[in-house]
């Protein structure tokens, strides 16, 4: 099963990811559709692995790394550039290739959905069943400054989060869904 994780930036995708990942019985792979866009910038930019993480922990300020523009700006640029050639699904399409060739376990989070072509292409590859939604909401995140948008999409599960709330909230909140979704989740969690 393909679980994906729509929100604005900071509404806490990552974190959903981790808890889902520590709560499902079954084994499960994260994957980040963001995954190639941030090498192809280490690699475009000639960027050392220490500067990397660097730019990894302040992705929305300008530096001189990237010629002035922020990390998030540069993958957003590189996104353009293999959408013309690939299709606005191009990142799904890379995943899918991934995920087939790769990923052995039973469920993939896809913590990064953010275009609806996208998340329409693993409902396609993977079929109605096999594709969840998550989507968060948190105030004041939103899609300014970001190509990312609320997905429009008609799969097996589909769920709004407003994630308001503290760590311990937010995880409960996540629980119930894996149990709507009848998810076998690990005992005593």
């Amino acid at each position: 099963m393909i679980i994906l994780i729509n929100g604005p930036p900071r509404s806490g995708k990552d974190t959903a990811a981790a808890i889902i990942k520590k709560l499902l019985l079954h084994s499960s792979y994260e994957y980040k559709l963001s995954r190639p866009l941030k090498r192809g910038v280490q690699y475009l930019y000639d960027i050392e692995p220490t500067i990397y993480r660097l730019l990894e922990d302040s992705k929305d300020e300008p530096t001189s790394f990237l010629f002035g523009q922020t990390y998030r700006q540069a993958q957003i640029d590189l996104y353009h550039c293999l959408a013309k050639s690939g299709g606005e699904d191009v990142l799904a399409k890379m995943a899918t290739q991934f995920i087939d060739r790769k990923v052995t376990e039973e469920f993939t989070i896809i913590s990064d959905s953010g275009r609806t072509a996208e998340a329409n292409m693993f409902v396609k590859h993977y079929g109605y069943d096999k594709v969840g939604l998550i989507q968060l909401e948190r105030s004041p995140c939103n899609f300014d400054n970001d190509v990312r948008e609320y997905v429009d999409i008609n799969c097996c599960h589909c769920t709004w989060i407003i994630n308001d709330h503290d760590l311990e909230i937010f995880e409960a909140q996540i629980k119930k869904v894996l149990l709507e979704w009848n998810l076998e989740l690990k005992p005593g969690l």
